[in-house]
């Protein structure tokens, strides 16, 4: 009997924890093939194994791409990605809106972050200050594309 508590105990425990590794809904498993065609300017959004990224990349012409992740969740980890003078990234107070501006041209930029808890992301992300075509905004490996510049993602 207390052997089944305490396998009963450690599975509450493992569902609990295990949040933070559910998939988000829309198909965003693995990093965009479109990321491997130079010519491809935009957004490039997935997660894998190692959380969720956020990359940029524009063929020539300098381009500032921003944006704001929110979430209801809690940003746990954020690492900045190939960023040079200029780039920058901010995570509010409260670990739940994530900020960033890069200036990239022939480069990637970009972040890495893990959200803790939580059921949605949701994006707004702009190019030159003007809001991003969907048509650069690529998700998850088959290159999905929302219907807007403003999205979300659920658990």
């Amino acid at each position: 009997m207390r052997r089944l508590a305490a396998v009963l105990v450690f599975a509450a425990v493992l569902a609990l924890t295990a949040g933070t590794a559910l998939a988000w809904h829309a198909p965003v498993e693995g990093a965009p093939t479109a990321m491997q065609q130079w010519a491809a300017r935009g957004f490039f959004i997935w997660q894998d194994g190692d959380g969720m990224h956020v990359r940029v990349r524009a063929e020539t012409m300098r381009a500032p791409f921003s944006g704001t992740i929110k979430t209801d969740g809690v940003f746990a980890v954020v690492h900045g990605k190939k960023l040079e003078y200029g780039d920058h990234y901010r995570l509010d107070a409260n670990k739940r809106t994530l900020q960033f501006k890069f200036q990239t041209a022939g480069a990637v930029d970009g972040l890495d972050f893990k959200v803790m808890g939580g059921t949605y992301l949701a994006f707004s992300l702009m190019v030159g200050g003007m809001a991003a075509e969907p048509a650069e905004i690529y998700l998850g490996h088959d290159g999905w594309r929302p219907s807007s510049n403003h999205f979300m993602l659920r658990r």
